[in-house]
């Protein structure tokens, strides 16, 4: 006489067809994470004692992205002193770069890149760690070269000058920014020529704001601004135009760079043809 099956040999086999599940389940999982979200190529474009400028190109492999946020931490107590092509803050050994306002688009397979300059003490220990937006990015690319081992053998020195400075150069420094003229042009279109004068070529990024008001010597409401970077030359002569929005009879136009001027920026105005002086 057949007797129906024992209560516990029916858990345990119900018992196995969930495990048998939860493990496909598991197992879809880790082969869905297994595509990174992004890459991230840190490099040293140049070094110099207790000093060094660094890179870091982002690539995003995900969906599209409106604003982003890149997070790595140094292993060797290195700190940033300044930084472009975001906005750089560290904290401890975490450093955390935000996009700028005119690179927060980043398109699927899209790159943006940013620079920074360093100091280190010891050795310069690339971080190997990198999130965007907190998701884990993979690593690619060169990064630096470590203090080579010693070996057994002695090499014959190469004689150096212990003056000779280093091949790659901070960034620059902006000596003056100027708007050096302000137009009308048109009904609601203004032209700004902005003169900026720096010691070396380096990378310089400039932004005019616009400003339409009432008062003079006063900026008044915002009304729209624009970035530009340049770099090669020691002298820059940029003219912009903007299609003003506001109502007011003043329109302004200030600009600021990255790295700073010493003298902070330039505001210029003028009293557009349609307003009448009482």
């Amino acid at each position: 006489m057949r007797h129906p099956p024992r209560l516990s040999a029916l858990l345990a086999g119900a018992a196995l067809t969930m495990a048998s599940t939860a493990f496909a389940v598991v197992g879809t999982a880790s082969g869905a994470a297994a595509a990174p979200a992004c890459t991230v190529e840190y490099s040293v474009v140049g070094q110099w004692s207790g000093g060094y400028q660094g890179a870091v190109t982002i690539t995003n492999n995900s969906a599209a992205l409106n604003g982003w946020s890149l997070g790595f931490a140094f292993p060797a107590g290195q700190v940033v002193s300044q930084g472009w092509g975001g906005k750089w803050s560290q904290s401890g050994a975490s450093v955390t770069v935000l996009n700028e306002s005119w690179n927060a688009a980043l398109a699927t397979g899209a790159k943006v890149t940013g620079g920074f300059i360093a100091s280190w003490t010891g050795a310069n220990t690339a971080p190997t760690a990198f999130t965007l937006n907190g998701t884990p990015c993979n690593t690619d690319g060169p990064t630096p070269t470590p203090t080579p081992t010693p070996s057994t053998t002695t090499p014959t020195p190469t004689p150096t000058d212990p003056t000779t400075p280093p091949t790659t150069r901070p960034p620059v420094s902006v000596t003056a920014v100027s708007v050096t003229g302000l137009r009308q042009i048109g009904p609601t279109t203004a032209e700004a020529t902005v003169e900026i004068t720096t010691d070396g070529t380096g990378p310089v990024t400039l932004l005019v704001e616009w400003f339409t008001g009432d008062q003079q010597g006063s900026p008044g409401a915002p009304d729209g601004s624009d970035t530009l970077r340049r770099q090669g030359s020691t002298h820059y002569t940029l003219t912009l135009s903007h299609s003003v929005r506001g109502a007011g009879c003043y329109w302004g136009a200030r600009a600021t760079t990255n790295p700073a001027a010493a003298s902070g920026g330039s505001l210029q105005q003028v009293f557009i043809r349609r307003c009448v002086i009482t």
